[in-house]
Protein backbone atom coordinates (compact mmCIF):
# COMPACT_ATOMS: atom_id res chain seq x y z
CA UNK A 1 0.00 0.00 0.00
CA UNK A 2 1.18 3.81 -0.39
CA UNK A 3 1.45 5.63 2.17
CA UNK A 4 -0.57 8.97 1.88
CA UNK A 5 2.21 10.73 4.98
CA UNK A 6 3.53 13.08 2.06
CA UNK A 7 -0.08 14.33 1.13
CA UNK A 8 -1.22 14.49 4.37
CA UNK A 9 1.67 16.51 5.24
CA UNK A 10 0.85 18.88 2.44
CA UNK A 11 -2.69 18.85 3.22
CA UNK A 12 -1.72 19.97 6.86
CA UNK A 13 0.69 23.21 5.21
CA UNK A 14 -1.92 24.30 2.83
CA UNK A 15 -5.26 24.48 5.47
CA UNK A 16 -2.48 26.29 7.55
CA UNK A 17 -1.98 28.41 5.24
CA UNK A 18 -5.95 29.03 4.93
CA UNK A 19 -6.83 27.07 2.09
CA UNK A 20 -10.35 25.26 1.87
CA UNK A 21 -11.36 22.29 2.27
CA UNK A 22 -12.61 22.04 -1.12
CA UNK A 23 -9.37 23.49 -2.40
CA UNK A 24 -7.26 21.02 -0.51
CA UNK A 25 -9.03 17.84 -1.89
CA UNK A 26 -8.79 19.30 -5.54
CA UNK A 27 -5.93 20.38 -5.47
CA UNK A 28 -3.88 16.96 -4.16
CA UNK A 29 -7.10 14.79 -5.67
CA UNK A 30 -7.86 13.26 -2.27
CA UNK A 31 -11.57 12.83 -1.11
CA UNK A 32 -12.90 16.07 1.02
CA UNK A 33 -14.08 13.51 3.63
CA UNK A 34 -10.67 11.99 4.06
CA UNK A 35 -8.85 15.29 3.89
CA UNK A 36 -11.53 16.13 7.00
CA UNK A 37 -10.07 13.54 8.96
CA UNK A 38 -6.42 14.43 8.17
CA UNK A 39 -7.34 17.75 9.20
CA UNK A 40 -9.74 17.91 12.25
CA UNK A 41 -7.38 18.76 15.05
CA UNK A 42 -6.59 22.45 12.77
CA UNK A 43 -8.07 25.67 14.20
CA UNK A 44 -7.89 28.45 11.73
CA UNK A 45 -7.51 32.15 13.13
CA UNK A 46 -10.32 34.47 12.65
CA UNK A 47 -8.65 36.74 10.12
CA UNK A 48 -8.39 33.47 7.74
CA UNK A 49 -12.33 32.31 8.43
CA UNK A 50 -13.00 35.38 7.18
CA UNK A 51 -10.78 35.45 4.42
CA UNK A 52 -12.40 31.83 3.47
CA UNK A 53 -15.55 33.38 3.85
CA UNK A 54 -15.15 36.12 1.19
CA UNK A 55 -13.22 33.70 -1.24
CA UNK A 56 -16.65 31.14 -0.84
CA UNK A 57 -18.79 34.47 -0.95
CA UNK A 58 -17.18 35.28 -4.00
CA UNK A 59 -16.79 32.02 -5.71
CA UNK A 60 -20.86 31.53 -4.75
CA UNK A 61 -22.01 34.51 -6.29
CA UNK A 62 -20.23 33.89 -9.73
CA UNK A 63 -21.43 30.69 -9.71
CA UNK A 64 -24.79 31.92 -9.49
CA UNK A 65 -23.75 34.88 -12.14
CA UNK A 66 -22.87 32.03 -14.42
CA UNK A 67 -25.82 30.29 -14.07
CA UNK A 68 -28.27 33.20 -14.64
CA UNK A 69 -26.47 33.68 -17.55
CA UNK A 70 -26.42 30.30 -18.59
CA UNK A 71 -29.81 30.02 -18.30
CA UNK A 72 -30.83 33.66 -19.89
CA UNK A 73 -29.23 32.25 -22.73
CA UNK A 74 -30.26 28.82 -22.88
CA UNK A 75 -33.83 30.56 -22.83
CA UNK A 76 -33.32 32.79 -25.46
CA UNK A 77 -31.93 30.37 -28.03
CA UNK A 78 -34.84 28.14 -27.43
CA UNK A 79 -37.24 31.04 -28.26
CA UNK A 80 -35.39 32.57 -31.20
CA UNK A 81 -35.85 28.22 -32.26
CA UNK A 82 -39.76 28.17 -31.62
CA UNK A 83 -40.07 31.55 -33.47
CA UNK A 84 -37.86 30.33 -36.48
CA UNK A 85 -40.38 27.21 -36.51
CA UNK A 86 -43.47 29.77 -35.94
CA UNK A 87 -42.33 31.68 -39.17
CA UNK A 88 -42.35 28.02 -41.16
CA UNK A 89 -45.56 27.48 -39.74
CA UNK A 90 -47.02 31.09 -40.17
CA UNK A 91 -46.02 30.87 -43.86
CA UNK A 92 -49.19 28.16 -44.87
CA UNK A 93 -51.21 28.30 -41.96
CA UNK A 94 -51.91 32.29 -42.58
CA UNK A 95 -53.80 31.33 -45.50
CA UNK A 96 -56.55 29.50 -43.63
CA UNK A 97 -59.06 31.82 -42.23
CA UNK A 98 -59.90 29.91 -38.93
CA UNK A 99 -56.12 30.36 -38.23
CA UNK A 100 -56.25 33.67 -38.44
CA UNK A 101 -59.41 33.88 -36.40
CA UNK A 102 -58.08 31.54 -33.24
CA UNK A 103 -55.13 34.14 -33.46
CA UNK A 104 -56.60 36.61 -33.61
CA UNK A 105 -58.90 35.86 -30.76
CA UNK A 106 -56.23 34.98 -28.57
CA UNK A 107 -54.70 38.38 -29.53
CA UNK A 108 -57.66 40.00 -27.94
CA UNK A 109 -58.87 37.56 -25.43
CA UNK A 110 -55.67 35.82 -24.27
CA UNK A 111 -52.71 35.80 -21.73
CA UNK A 112 -49.22 37.30 -22.89
CA UNK A 113 -47.56 36.84 -19.95
CA UNK A 114 -46.60 33.55 -17.30
CA UNK A 115 -46.14 30.02 -18.09
CA UNK A 116 -49.05 29.03 -19.94
CA UNK A 117 -51.53 29.31 -22.45
CA UNK A 118 -54.51 30.91 -21.29
CA UNK A 119 -57.62 32.23 -23.04
CA UNK A 120 -60.91 33.81 -21.37
CA UNK A 121 -64.10 34.60 -22.39
CA UNK A 122 -67.64 34.77 -20.64
CA UNK A 123 -69.01 33.50 -24.18
CA UNK A 124 -69.28 30.17 -24.18
CA UNK A 125 -69.24 29.95 -28.12
CA UNK A 126 -66.21 31.64 -28.39
CA UNK A 127 -64.51 28.94 -25.87
CA UNK A 128 -65.82 26.03 -28.21
CA UNK A 129 -64.37 27.95 -31.41
CA UNK A 130 -60.90 28.33 -29.19
CA UNK A 131 -60.85 24.69 -28.29
CA UNK A 132 -61.28 23.16 -31.74
CA UNK A 133 -58.46 26.06 -32.93
CA UNK A 134 -56.13 24.55 -30.31
CA UNK A 135 -57.09 21.29 -31.07
CA UNK A 136 -56.37 21.99 -34.69
CA UNK A 137 -53.28 23.84 -35.14
CA UNK A 138 -51.78 23.50 -31.87
CA UNK A 139 -52.22 20.04 -31.33
CA UNK A 140 -52.88 19.60 -27.66
CA UNK A 141 -53.58 16.12 -26.21
CA UNK A 142 -57.24 16.80 -24.49
CA UNK A 143 -55.89 15.96 -21.26
CA UNK A 144 -53.90 18.65 -20.93
CA UNK A 145 -56.60 20.72 -21.42
CA UNK A 146 -58.00 22.73 -18.51
CA UNK A 147 -61.26 24.49 -18.77
CA UNK A 148 -62.31 26.91 -15.34
CA UNK A 149 -64.82 28.60 -14.58
CA UNK A 150 -64.38 32.36 -13.32
CA UNK A 151 -67.00 34.61 -12.01
CA UNK A 152 -68.84 33.61 -15.04
CA UNK A 153 -65.88 33.91 -17.61
CA UNK A 154 -64.50 30.61 -18.32
CA UNK A 155 -60.67 30.09 -18.78
CA UNK A 156 -59.05 27.63 -21.19
CA UNK A 157 -55.38 26.73 -19.65
CA UNK A 158 -52.88 24.90 -21.29
CA UNK A 159 -49.27 24.67 -18.53
CA UNK A 160 -47.40 24.44 -21.07
CA UNK A 161 -44.37 27.14 -21.96
CA UNK A 162 -43.67 25.66 -25.32
CA UNK A 163 -47.27 26.24 -26.64
CA UNK A 164 -47.58 29.61 -25.01
CA UNK A 165 -44.64 30.43 -27.07
CA UNK A 166 -45.17 29.57 -30.54
CA UNK A 167 -48.70 31.36 -30.08
CA UNK A 168 -46.83 34.54 -28.80
CA UNK A 169 -44.38 34.07 -32.23
CA UNK A 170 -47.34 33.53 -34.28
CA UNK A 171 -48.79 37.10 -32.94
CA UNK A 172 -45.40 38.66 -33.73
CA UNK A 173 -45.56 37.35 -37.11
CA UNK A 174 -49.40 38.17 -37.35
CA UNK A 175 -48.58 42.14 -36.45
CA UNK A 176 -45.62 41.72 -39.01
CA UNK A 177 -48.39 40.21 -41.53
CA UNK A 178 -51.23 43.11 -41.12
CA UNK A 179 -48.11 45.93 -41.22
CA UNK A 180 -47.25 44.20 -44.32
CA UNK A 181 -50.68 44.42 -46.19
CA UNK A 182 -51.34 47.79 -44.73
CA UNK A 183 -47.95 49.50 -47.04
Amino acid sequence: MISNIPKVKIAREMRLSGRSLSEISRDINVPKSTISVWLKDIVLSDKQLVDLTGRTSSRISRGRMNASILLRATRIHREKRVFEEAEKEFANLSKEPFFMTGLSLYWASGSKKGKSFQFTNSDRSIISLMSIWIRKYLKVEDNLIKMRNYNGNLRIDISRIDIQRRVIAWQKLLIQYYKEVEV
